[in-house]
């Protein structure tokens, strides 16, 4: 088995059978037998791929969902409006993280704790900088950073509410970041503003 293969099913495993009280020992979320692989050696892969524990988990998660994602939208995003883009990878995102069939409370519970705060604004500038990429954002000034600002705050939100909606289809989540999505529009206006502010003499 391919070690790229075997790191994406570690990571399923430990993500399927994740505790936010109690996620500090990978071992004990990974069922070496299922896989085939022997206690030791079993203990000798985890320590090899995710030697920081179980945010490296996260990031090799991420690096999943950002690959299916670049495939899935390689060649439907052309005749698409920029918040037409936006608004169909954030969803396809949300299509590919179903699909994973994870159970995402705990995920999110252990993401917004206080001492992880930093790592989950890194991962989601990640996510929303690689949405950016994907519409095909090429701003390298001020308005790089702004797009991708707006955007984790619609992002987050938005997959808060995707995580805990129990409507059929979770209708009511779409219409909800629907929604939010067209904050995207107002990105110009934010930037004026913003350097309108501290372009200010004496600020």
């Amino acid at each position: 088995m391919k070690e790229k293969n075997l790191k994406d099913k570690f990571t399923r495993e430990i993500l399927k059978s994740f505790d936010s009280l109690n996620y500090k020992n990978l071992s004990n979320m990974v069922d070496c037998k299922k896989l085939g692989i022997e206690p030791e050696q079993c203990s000798r892969y985890l320590s090899s791929f995710f030697p920081k524990g179980i945010n490296d988990v996260f990031l090799n998660f991420n690096e999943m969902i950002r690959i299916k994602l670049h495939d899935l939208t390689k060649l439907k995003l052309k005749k698409l409006s920029v918040s037409e883009k936006i608004k169909f990878l954030l969803f396809s995102r949300l299509e590919i993280l179903e699909k994973e069939k994870i159970n995402f409370k705990p995920l999110l519970r252990y993401l917004i704790l206080p001492q992880n705060l930093l790592f989950t604004n890194k991962l989601l500038f990640k996510v929303c900088d690689e949405i950016w990429f994907l519409a095909g954002d090429k701003s390298l000034d001020f308005n790089y950073y702004s797009k991708r600002i707006i955007l984790m705050n619609i992002y987050s939100t938005g997959l808060i509410y995707w995580v805990f909606d129990k409507s059929p289809k979770k209708i009511k989540s779409n219409e909800f970041i629907s929604k939010q999505i067209k904050n995207v529009s107002k990105i110009g206006k934010f930037k004026y503003w913003v350097k309108n502010i501290f372009g200010k003499p004496g600020l």
